[in-house]
């Protein structure tokens, strides 16, 4: 995995700067989403460079939440950065850590074998001993994107060396533009996923997108180049293509049907004129009788 990271040309940095704004269940939620994000990263054949802002344990919850998360201690790959976002994007990256934390049962292990022990199943590669993983270099606000459906710009496709932010919350749409505003208060380039331009007809989709679902989407795209493989498949809710057309389908039926019982009326039942010129018949009768 860590060979794919380092040939990944696309960062993605989780902002957790909203933890103030949740409740105590939507911030575990948070933890639980990104636990997500970073299983479908690991399992990805186009991974990206994932990190967190904001991950300082002492006074951000989410940061908890995260470190909470199962297997959470197992992860590798991943850095971390204690200051906020607004810090990252001016070019402070000394504090990014290269976060490969090693498990209790290996450790135990790596003890063993640095006493002279053997270990059964062969030596335990010694985290110390490999080569760190990529961390992010001087980044400015100008070379990041921050994904939000307020913005303006569509997405088209990732740019290598670029970052791009996707927001840690989880709010159930209370704050209204919140991630475009912190993005526009720090000068950042904005961008929303293009839902509306590619696939509006296959979707019965209208609440706002988890945070995994928004990198689900991302990784899809890295995979395969193609938005609408990528959205049908990102999207939880949505309308299978063959679904939609059945549903024309039946449509065009219906409209059909309703078309031959309005000509059918009309053939059983006489047009106005036509009842004015039976009666106007019927009383010629009369009068000449």
């Amino acid at each position: 995995m860590l060979r794919r990271l380092r040939e990944s040309p696309v960062d993605v940095v989780f902002d957790l700067g909203f933890a103030a704004l949740m409740t105590p269940r939507e911030i575990t939620s948070v933890g639980q989403q990104l636990m997500y994000c970073y299983a479908s990263n690991r399992r990805s054949a186009a991974p990206a460079r994932l990190h967190l802002s904001d991950f300082s344990l002492e006074d951000n919850a989410c940061a908890t939440a995260v470190s909470n998360v199962a297997g959470f201690s197992d992860w590798k790959g991943v850095q971390l950065h204690a200051g906020a976002l607004a810090e990252l994007g001016a070019g402070a990256n000394a504090d990014w850590l290269a976060f490969s934390p090693v498990s209790d049962k290996i450790q135990e292990l790596l003890e063993k074998q640095r006493g002279g022990e053997e270990v059964a199943g062969g030596p335990v590669p010694d985290p110390e001993q490999l080569p760190p993983p990529p961390q992010i270099q001087a980044l400015t606000t100008s070379e990041m994107v921050y994904l939000t459906s307020d913005a303006e710009e569509t997405l088209e496709s990732f740019e290598a060396g670029t970052v791009y932010v996707i927001g840690g919350i989880v709010d159930r749409n209370r704050h209204k533009k919140l991630c475009y505003d912190k993005a526009v208060s720090l000068g950042m380039r904005t961008a929303k996923l293009p839902i509306g331009d590619k696939v509006t007809r296959h979707l019965n989709y209208n609440k706002p997108l988890a945070i995994n679902h928004v990198f689900d989407i991302m990784l899809k795209f890295l995979e395969t180049k193609d938005w609408e493989k990528a959205l049908l498949e990102g999207i939880p809710g949505r309308m299978e293509p063959q679904a939609a057309a059945a549903d024309d389908k039946a449509g065009d039926l219906e409209k059909a049907a309703k078309a031959e019982e309005s000509n059918a009326g009309e053939v059983e039942n006489p047009s106005a004129s036509e009842a004015k010129e039976s009666e106007a018949k019927e009383s010629e009768a009369k009068e000449s009788e």
